[in-house]
């Protein structure tokens, strides 16, 4: 009498296969072999219906008795693809998360665009209390599946209430950057954003202000270019009262870019620069008036000039 699991388990070989060959009976013990079994009965026959029967029998078995994730977790590999028990299997495993890392790793091993995948990405999203967790989970769903449209209505959800609890631009900002692209929830933060942008503005009294407010303010709209010309009005001031290098150096490098102010400010800075270059009459003093001109300008090639000539033998 041929040992059928001996022989199975040496040659790597299934015992459906081995006693279908043999024109031995099926033995429909246990799951590995009732799986087996139909996985090896022609399609439709008695012998697949048989099998699938018993495979849903010990299925059900193996659901009920899993007390523990990883009980669940084989429970849920064994049933069959699109059948009822995958589904019970899946929500079995469900109610033993604790976690939302139980939650997200049941999830991930739920077959993409099923019954099961669906169910798990609810729970998941049970589990999420922040913004950025409902953003991971949104994030592994599939493009256009029932878990993309769970996630983006949670992601939504807490999309609103950020915005609807921001007190200050700061929150405003974050909870613009939060928001879904193109979302009514991204309109609604950016509303808010500009108020706090131009309440900023409006009470910028000076030119330290009035950079921060510039460099926080949404790109594109009214309040950036409110901003500027605000910065721009101190930055002129500046510009002005500026008497020595060092004041000329600050309010060029304060000044917005691409602005008639941050020229104003480089010529001042130049006209400074000269007149230490042509008032250096030490190799320190030198030294100074090259580190001092500005890069890459006429002054700072006639420092290097005046500098060399110290190195005269």
């Amino acid at each position: 009498m041929i040992d059928v699991q001996a022989m199975s388990q040496a040659e790597g070989i299934s015992e459906a296969a081995i006693r279908k060959a043999l024109g031995m009976p099926n033995v429909l013990a246990t799951l590995e072999q009732v799986r087996s079994a139909y996985n090896c009965a022609p399609a439709g026959s008695e012998d697949q219906k048989l099998a699938m029967a018993k495979w849903r029998e010990f299925s059900a078995q193996e659901i009920a008795a899993a007390t523990t994730l990883e009980q669940a977790h084989k429970a849920y590999s064994s049933a069959r693809s699109g059948s009822e028990e995958k589904v019970l299997a899946m929500a079995k495993l469900l109610s033993l998360c604790m976690t939302i890392a139980d939650a997200k790793n049941v999830y991930d091993s739920a077959i993409r665009r099923s019954a099961e995948k669906k169910l798990a990405m609810i729970k998941l999203l049970s589990f999420c209390t922040t913004i950025e967790q409902v953003q991971n989970a949104h994030a592994t769903a599939s493009h256009e599946s029932d878990e993309e449209k769970l996630s983006m209505a949670k992601w939504r959800e807490f999309s609103a209430q950020e915005i609807a609890a921001a007190t200050t631009l700061e929150q405003a900002q974050r909870a613009y950057n939060n928001t879904p692209n193109n979302s009514e929830e991204e309109e609604l933060a950016m509303i808010k954003w500009r108020e706090f942008s131009a309440q900023e503005i409006a009470a910028a009294t000076t030119l330290e202000q009035a950079r921060k407010a510039y460099d926080r303010v949404p790109d594109g709209t009214e309040e950036e270019a409110l901003a500027k010309a605000k910065l721009r009005e101190f930055s002129a001031q500046e510009i002005t009262a500026a008497t020595t290098l060092e004041q000329a150096r600050e309010a060029h490098n304060r000044a917005p870019h691409g602005t008639k102010e941050r020229m104003a400010a480089m010529i001042k800075w130049r006209e400074f620069s000269a007149q230490e270059i042509a008032a250096a009459t030490t190799l320190e003093q030198a030294r100074k008036a090259y580190e001092n001109a500005p890069n890459d300008s006429e002054e700072q090639e006639l420092a290097l000039i005046k500098l060399a000539s110290f190195y005269e033998k």
